[in-house]
């Protein structure tokens, strides 16, 4: 069986603490609910979840509290079997915009 959810809100152009102040609880909410009742019916370890988003954000932020889009979305995947703990791809060891992979406003060149 597949399932999809859909949470908006994200697009935090302005007000980015508030946004993840609000967002991130209901989120962890969710994933915490669902992942209990799936070890409660015993399918914990047949479980992905995927959670995928379509943008990335800049790492400095804008004149309104906020952050504009840039490259490469974020992509998380959890589930009993999944081997966790791990980031896939190259993370830049320098996030200023000195940086290699660093565009203007902190915009990263997506590496995977």
């Amino acid at each position: 069986d597949i399932f999809y959810i859909s949470m908006s809100g994200w697009d935090a152009h302005k007000n980015l603490p508030w946004n993840e102040e609000n967002h991130l609880p209901l989120l962890d909410g969710a994933i915490h609910a669902f992942s209990n009742e799936m070890k409660a019916m015993g399918i914990w370890n047949s479980t992905a979840i995927i959670q995928t988003s379509d943008f990335g954000r800049t790492l400095a932020g804008n004149s309104g509290a906020g952050s504009d889009h840039a490259w490469g979305g974020n992509y998380m995947m959890m589930g009993g079997a999944v081997k966790g703990g791990q980031v896939l791809g190259n993370y830049p060891d320098v996030l200023t915009d000195d940086g290699p992979l660093i565009l203007q406003r902190g915009r990263i060149i997506p590496t995977t």
